[in-house]
């Protein structure tokens, strides 16, 4: 082969990549209709295609020009005055202004509107960090603690510029929690909020890790002075920036592996004007139920976006680059390396939005009794996980792609590479979940309905082997983790971690065993629960090839996705009738 064919084939790979990326998502198409009810997925159908267009072709190149040019500090002037100014590429804001016009952060203002609000934050996401998928997230949780939580003087205060989408530039925000001191441990914080006679509120101290650091509006976490010591004195406020050039002084840039048009340093507050959220008494109480796991869920979405763009890279680089001759789709091994890629993408992604979906039914009252602990524990389950799938998805097209794969003007991958560890760190690190999941345990139970619902998934499923073998697996599991939960928390946690990532993987196999057999019967499509199987046999059991009947004919089955051009609505229609002669009509859905 010639460099020049070799080229052509570099640019005909290049070429080859989504225009759209829902209408590209077929699994993300399907997740929605069963999860929304055709009726509802129609309706919402537009607006993901129009977005999904425009995050695939203006933002992604936007995002790509953008990594090239990082923020730039200037924080004194010439004479030596400080100005504490970021400056930023043009392609921040115009990522932000589209983020903001397409509703990611203002559908947080209403209630049940989580899943559409997720599908939106996921597409997005395919771009990487880009400086604005973490404020985005941030943004949305300040509003849901404003609707939720805060007075109606201060929603009326600071709501209405949040949830204006044409506002330019749109108002983000931030959660400025961390120390030097104090990571996760909140209890160890040293700033202090005081109030003087006039009854307003004022904090003082020193916080690390501000990511989005020039932030509009600043969540922050400081001791109430007269309160207490540790957690008990904990007060939640919001600070905003206008008005308070000298009181919000930037101590120091600190620079960040990965996400690199974020700005991310130290920041001093000198007598910063501050108002509560909820009763000072209950700062603590607030971040852990409101803040950290909003954070959570969409660092979920961000690495399931993540995990299924690095698949895309990947599948089209093996259709079209050859060795030997011969395209790489057809080396067995390339074939597994994807067909491994797409079912961990294809779990994060249906788990995760079950996740978003279970939260619209508990804000709009339609929900389980349980719904709140399945949340609670789903959530924390998600952080510890999807940040690890994520990374071997990733890791894996970046082997696949060669030294290709090391290049950062020819794919995304590097910077996914490194956009993912911040996401694994931003709320939490896998033994600080581990430590939150195992209170949650043992303080609540709450693993009890967590279980009970993923064998009340996997009861009804038509595919008997993966059904039985999950069920096992599942009996199993939770008398392991009954008898870790026996012993003292320190003794119990090495063994625990291994299990809580396999409970999350046989949830998310539920999750897609339901989704297949929807498809099956309502698509006529068996390619969900053939990715089900495999991920079970992977990620639950840990079977080898040589004990997986057929496994090389899966595998080269399962490695190509399906790749619409256009949505299309009659095979939806022709199918209507064998999902009503099977007793599933719409209202069951």
């Amino acid at each position: 082969m010639t460099p020049d064919l070799a080229r052509h084939h570099l640019n005909e790979w290049q070429k080859s990549q989504p225009s759209n990326f829902f209408t590209a998502d077929l699994g993300l198409q399907r997740t929605l209709e069963l999860l929304w009810g055709t009726a509802d997925y129609k309706q919402n159908a537009a607006r993901l295609y129009r977005f999904g267009g425009t995050v695939a072709t203006a933002l992604d190149a936007a995002a790509a020009e953008l990594s090239l040019h990082p923020p730039i500090w200037q924080l004194y002037d010439p004479a030596g005055r400080p100005i504490n100014q970021v400056h930023y590429h043009p392609n921040q804001r115009l990522i932000g202004q589209a983020l903001a016009a397409a509703g990611l952060s203002g559908l947080a203002g209403e209630k049940g509107q989580n899943l559409l609000a997720a599908a939106l934050y996921y597409l997005a996401a395919h771009i990487g960090e880009a400086g604005q998928i973490g404020p985005v997230a941030w943004t949305a949780g300040m509003i849901k603690l404003l609707r939720d939580a805060a007075t109606p003087s201060l929603r009326d205060q600071f709501l209405p510029d949040l949830l204006d989408p044409q506002r330019e530039p749109p108002l983000t925000g931030a959660n400025f929690f961390s120390e030097v001191q104090s990571g996760s441990d909140l209890g160890r914080n040293s700033s202090f909020a005081y109030r003087d006679e006039g009854d307003n509120w004022y904090i003082n101290g020193e916080k690390s890790f501000c990511a989005n650091i020039t932030a509009d509006l600043i969540l922050v976490t400081a001791q109430v002075v007269g309160q207490g010591d540790g957690r008990d004195g904990l007060g939640l406020f919001l600070v905003p920036r206008a008005g308070q050039p000298d009181r919000l002084v930037i101590r120091r840039p600190q620079p960040l592996y990965g996400s690199p048009a974020l700005a991310v340093g130290e920041l001093l507050f000198q007598d910063a004007l501050a108002y509560p959220i909820g009763p000072v008494t209950d700062g603590y109480t607030l971040v852990t139920t409101h803040v950290w796991p909003n954070a959570q869920r969409h660092n979920a979405l961000a690495c399931a976006a993540a995990a299924r763009r690095a698949y895309l890279i990947a599948w089209q680089f093996a259709e079209h680059r050859q060795a030997q001759d011969v395209p790489l789709i057809h080396y067995p091994l390339v074939q597994e390396s994807l067909t491994q890629m797409r079912s961990d993408a294809a779990a994060l992604l249906s788990g995760t939005l079950r996740l978003l979906h279970w939260l619209d039914e508990l804000e709009i009252g339609e929900h389980r009794p349980d719904t709140p602990a399945l949340i609670r524990l789903g959530t924390l389950l998600s952080q510890l996980r999807a940040p690890a799938l994520a990374h071997e998805v990733i890791q894996q097209g970046m082997e696949l792609l060669g030294g290709y794969g090391m290049l950062t003007d020819l794919s995304i991958l590097p910077r996914l590479w490194q956009d993912h560890l911040v996401y694994a760190r931003w709320a939490g690190t896998p033994n600080v979940i581990v430590q939150a999941i195992q209170q949650e345990m043992r303080q609540n139970q709450g693993h009890e309905p967590f279980i009970a619902l993923i064998r009340a998934m996997l009861q009804p499923s038509p595919f008997d082997d993966l059904r039985r073998e999950a069920l096992a697996q599942l009996a199993q599991l939770e008398q392991v983790l009954t008898d870790l939960l026996l012993m003292d928390e320190m003794s119990a946690s090495v063994p625990l971690r291994p299990l809580l990532a396999r409970l999350m993987d046989l949830y998310y196999t539920a999750c897609l065993a339901i989704e297949g057999a929807w498809e099956y019967l309502r698509k006529d499509d068996r390619s969900k629960h053939r990715l089900a199987h495999y991920f079970f046999n992977r990620r639950v059991l840990g079977r080898e090839a040589k004990d997986i009947a057929d496994y090389a004919h899966q595998i080269s089955k399962l490695c190509k996705d399906i790749r619409p051009s256009r949505i299309d609505w009659q095979k939806d229609e022709e199918l209507q009738q064998k999902w009503r002669e099977a007793g599933l009509g719409d209202e069951e859905q």
